[in-house]
Parts: C-alpha cells; sequence; structure tokens
C-alpha cells in the first residue's frame, strides 16, 4: 500500500469523539449550598439534594454570596453595609425633612427599612 491509500484508510476509518455534554450542580442542606460540581451529564454523581445550575453561576459561585431558595440559586445581598438601606414609606419608622434625608426631623418623609435580605 501506498503512503496515499494508508492515509484515505485512516480518514475513512476515522471515527470522532463523542462530545462531552458536562453539567452543573449545587448541592446544599436548607438553603446552604454544601458543594458545587462540575461534571459529565452521565457521571457518577454523589447522593443529597441538588439543582442544576448554569456555567456562568458555576463560575461566579461564592459560597458566602449564594444560597437556595424554592430550589433556585439566589445571591444574598450582604447585610453589612456601610449605612442604613432606606426606603421612602408611607407607615416608615425614620422621618427626615422633605426630600433630604440626611437630617432627621419631627415632620417631614417617612421611611422604613429595605428588605435588603435577597437580590
Amino acid at each position: 500500500m501506498s503512503d496515499t491509500s494508508e492515509f484515505w484508510k485512516a480518514v475513512n476509518n476515522f471515527k470522532p469523539v463523542p462530545r462531552i455534554v458536562f453539567e452543573y450542580r449545587a448541592y446544599y442542606e436548607q438553603e446552604v449550598v454544601t458543594q458545587i460540581i462540575c461534571d459529565p451529564v452521565d457521571a457518577d454523581w454523589p447522593e443529597g439534594d441538588y439543582i442544576v445550575i448554569t456555567k456562568q453561576q458555576y463560575s461566579e459561585f461564592h459560597p458566602v454570596n449564594n444560597i437556595v431558595v424554592n430550589r433556585k440559586l439566589v445571591k444574598r445581598i450582604n447585610n453589612r453595609t456601610r449605612g442604613v438601606q432606606l426606603e421612602l414609606s408611607a407607615d416608615g419608622n425614620y422621618t427626615s425633612l422633605s426630600n433630604n434625608i440626611i437630617f432627621v426631623a419631627a415632620t417631614g418623609d417617612t421611611y422604613k427599612l429595605k428588605d435588603t435580605q435577597y437580590e
């Protein structure tokens, strides 16, 4: 056989490698994520409660900032802010001058604390 025929024999007998499809999972207990794993879909996965997440969620994951709520991965907003987060509210407990939240007053606009548990 010539070199050319060997080449074409190899080309004709080539079997492409199957494409590996990856899955990204976040395992959790209650709402706390215990581990995240990326493996092929047909891998031997650990037992436990998990949700399938996106590649972007997997790459941006940080255990302090993410929790599972209603079987969805959500970002938890850090409540350690430099100041109190308030929002304008008719039934708020905090009163300031009208159109000026900086100064506390007896009458004016009222504010309440923002619900900043989740993003």
